[in-house]
């Protein structure tokens, strides 16, 4: 199966114009959705789809990025519901580094929708930026600790990430 990348353009997101996506060629509007009928090309072709930023949460871009108006929850929801809506494969990958458990609750969350009542699921996570930072010893147990949780073992008596 082929599997497409589809950048994470969550900048001006709360915009109604999508102005970044639309200079990146997504024609996504506040009243056009341009990832239906993208998800729906990649049907037609029997690919699959990969989406980045499934890390971000909109609460953190605000609060550093104020000026930006993005929302990555919005567009990783609405990308993921395209793509399901149209039955191809969903895939994801972390946009930034990922050292903490908040970061790797935000993918569990996007991997595995709570929420959804069909319970559809990400067939495949690519964790990007591995490095030396990593394989520190607290980050390389919340690593340790958020695959397993990716592959559905429940792990009791978790750790808080404060510890």
């Amino acid at each position: 199966m082929i599997l497409e990348q589809l950048s994470g353009i969550h900048w001006w997101y709360k915009t109604a114009s999508h102005a970044a996506e639309l200079t990146a060629g997504f024609y996504n509007t506040s009243n056009h959705d341009g990832y239906t009928q993208i998800a729906t090309m990649l049907q037609k072709h029997g690919a699959a789809l990969n989406f980045t930023c499934v890390e971000l949460r909109t609460m953190d871009q605000h609060e550093n990025f104020p000026e930006a108006l993005a929302d990555p929850e919005a567009l990783v929801s609405q990308v993921f519901k395209a793509a399901w809506d149209v039955t191809i494969p969903v895939a994801s990958e972390n946009a930034l580094p990922c050292y903490i458990r908040e970061s790797y609750d935000k993918i569990l969350e996007n991997a595995k929708p709570l929420n959804d009542p069909e319970g559809r699921r990400i067939s495949a996570f690519t964790y990007l930026r591995l490095s030396s930072v990593l394989m520190e010893e607290q980050n390389f147990t919340e690593f340790e600790q958020f695959v397993k949780r990716m592959h559905g073992e429940a792990l009791s008596g978790l750790p808080s990430s404060s510890e």
